[in-house]
């Protein structure tokens, strides 16, 4: 049993650092972090075996399994859900709209469930802004989309906005898209002053039909390789993208919620290092359903790639993902936050 505790111990410690190196060092890397929380189970058993036989394994085994449970709760909800709060509390929806291709007229039903929910922000991806008309109407201020943009990333506020820009990263790729998904926005409340960041990260060029992998060896193996290669590709850009994220949050003047479709679970280097500048809420508050991408949800994998990180003076009454709404490939991420006061740096 302690040549198995030993195992065990050298695995978690290797796939914990190895998950902290830049994917644009080592591409592909990231993809490691996703399979922290399984090693969870066997700590846990491993604990309970070690409690009444050697304090010293016991220890390392608990030690470990607490640093386990920081992936796990940024994936799965394990505290109570309070709603959507009180009238006088901020509520920020992170939305991947897929263009309002879902159905007929999604614009209008989306509008309709943020207007009935009394939505202040809305941090929306895969905007198609001939589309969004139902929006506007449904908050008082928006961001403007770049010189004849038909796709990108858009803010809605119910309080003005001061200053927008839009961003740029740094990484080269062949698509344009992939490099203007990002922008800011100052936040005026009748308090004090926020910046919301709202990105859409390099999706993993992915269709959902690829997901679905044939029984035969041949065809999981050819698979296999195919979304690898693909993986491997995106995880470098996101990486590169994540150090762009990082400038951002640095160089704001305001306290900032960094909000969009990360495209990866939260965890990593780039996670790591946001981390050390703000705060998850959904490790202490996480509630409500599980995974946030509807093709991995309709095949049980549960993941959430879309983030909301808040400056450590918001203080967090809950963060939710909503199940209830299938208009999107995506589920909305809810975020209610107390009013900000004296906020500014």
């Amino acid at each position: 049993m302690r040549w198995l505790t030993r195992l065990v111990v050298a695995l978690t410690t290797l796939v914990g650092i190895v998950s902290l190196v830049p994917a644009h060092w080592m591409p592909g890397i990231g993809l490691l972090a996703m399979f922290l929380p399984l090693l969870l189970v066997p700590h846990l058993l491993l604990s309970m075996y070690w409690l009444r036989r050697s304090f010293r394994y016991f220890a390392v085994n608990a030690l470990l399994l607490g640093l386990l449970l920081i992936p796990l709760l940024a994936q799965f909800p394990l505290h109570k859900h309070h709603g959507w709060g009180a009238q006088e509390d901020v509520r920020l929806v992170s939305f991947n709209l897929q263009g309002f291709y879902k159905q007929q007229n999604a614009a209008t039903s989306i509008a309709q469930w943020l207007s009935s929910h009394d939505a202040d922000l809305l941090a929306a991806q895969e905007v198609r802004f001939s589309q969004d008309l139902p929006l506007r109407k449904a908050f008082k201020y928006r961001t403007e989309p770049r010189s004849r943009a038909r796709y990108g990333v858009a803010i809605y506020s119910n309080y003005p906005i001061i200053f927008q820009e839009h961003l740029v990263f740094s990484e080269p790729t062949d698509s344009r898209y992939n490099r203007t998904t990002a922008l800011l926005a100052d936040i005026a409340t009748p308090t004090d002053t926020f910046r919301v960041i709202n990105v859409h990260l390099m999706s993993t060029g992915l269709a959902s039909d690829e997901f679905d992998v044939a029984p035969q060896k041949d065809s999981i193996v050819h698979r296999g390789v195919h979304l690898l290669k693909k993986l491997r590709t995106t995880d470098r850009v996101r990486s590169i993208q994540g150090h762009d994220l990082l400038k951002w949050v640095q160089q704001s003047p305001y306290p900032v919620i960094l909000s969009g479709d990360f495209n990866q679970v939260p965890a990593g280097a780039v996670y790591a290092k946001l981390l050390l500048r703000l705060s998850d809420p959904y490790l202490s508050n996480g509630s409500g359903a599980m995974g946030s991408f509807e093709p991995l949800v309709s095949r049980r994998v549960p993941i959430r790639i879309d983030w909301t990180l808040l400056d450590r003076s918001f203080e967090v009454y809950d963060q939710f993902i909503d199940g209830s709404i299938h208009l999107s490939d995506h589920r909305p991420l809810i975020t209610i936050v107390q009013p900000p006061r004296a906020l500014a740096r």
